[in-house]
């Protein structure tokens, strides 16, 4: 059996650290972020193809002296796909072919593939001045975004890409509640829904359609418009309030669709949501 190779040199590639686990497999999450993160252009996606099961069949029985996957996944805050670089080219390829040459390119400028090895090294850590530059600045770019992100998936990919880089540095690594804050903005129009919600509930009018109340809660959002109107409870503008409300996180959005309403008996266009937190307010 082979020896578990040892990482190799940091890879950063459109200012996203790219994480590397103990056989220096590269993190696809971490190349799906660095590509724009869309959703269309999810790991989960690509690996589901007929071509890259063949590609992970083929490099299994090249011949090739590993020891472990050319894919692995794992579960958990700080999981994910994690793939050999010859997988990396072809999830890149997959997206674009300007990303995978933006991938190449990365690959070809970092320290382990340049010429000359004349730079001086990190005592401690054994990489080169300018690549020990290139990981505190790169850390100070991951704590500025953390400072601004709100969305709690997100702040974890960046913290645990935060942790990645601190590592490589030989710095301990930073708690995610000391940088900034992880519970989402709230849109001003989302707070003034669940709050004429709620009065409306109040006065006994009826607006959850489903029936699967109180576990879902489902608005028509043109008989809340008019109830509002009735009880003269100013709403914002409906354009602005539908944009908002699929950011609404207490209660959770969940969709848009038919349902078999409670209230009616028939077919009614509803926005749902989780109505599993405890008060209909943000």
């Amino acid at each position: 059996m082979a020896a578990t190779p040892s990482r190799t040199a940091p890879f950063i590639l459109e200012e996203t650290y790219v994480r590397q686990d103990a056989h220096g497999r590269y993190s696809l999450n971490d190349l799906h972020a660095a590509a724009g993160g869309e959703k269309r252009h999810q790991p989960t996606d690509w690996l589901r193809l007929e071509q890259t099961q063949a590609l992970i069949a083929e490099l299994s029985n090249s011949g090739d002296s590993r020891s472990y996957r050319p894919a692995e996944s794992s579960v958990g805050r700080y999981g994910g796909t994690y793939v050999v670089r010859e997988l990396v080219y072809a999830y890149a390829m997959w997206i674009s072919p300007a990303f995978n040459l933006k991938v190449i390119r990365a690959f070809m400028d970092s320290p382990g593939q340049r010429s000359g090895g004349t730079e001086a090294v990190g005592v401690t850590s054994g990489l080169t001045t300018s690549r020990l530059i290139s990981l505190q600045e790169q850390s100070w770019k991951l704590i500025t975004r953390l400072r601004a992100e709100r969305d709690p998936e997100l702040r974890a990919t960046l913290h645990a890409q935060l942790g990645a880089v601190l590592g490589d540095l030989g710095q301990a690594p930073v708690p995610l509640s000391s940088i900034g804050y992880d519970r989402p903005l709230v849109p001003p129009e989302v707070t003034s829904f669940w709050q004429i919600y709620a009065a409306l509930e109040a006065k006994g009018v009826r607006l959850n359609h489903s029936r699967q109340a109180p576990s879902l809660i489902a608005v028509n959002m043109r008989q809340f418009g008019q109830a509002a109107a009735e009880h003269k409870l100013r709403t914002p503008p409906q354009a602005a309030l539908k944009l908002a409300l699929r950011k609404s996180v207490s209660p959770k959005f969940l969709d848009t669709r038919n349902v078999n309403s409670a209230i009616l008996g028939n077919a009614v266009h509803c926005w749902v949501f989780d109505g599993a937190v405890e008060g209909a307010k943000q």
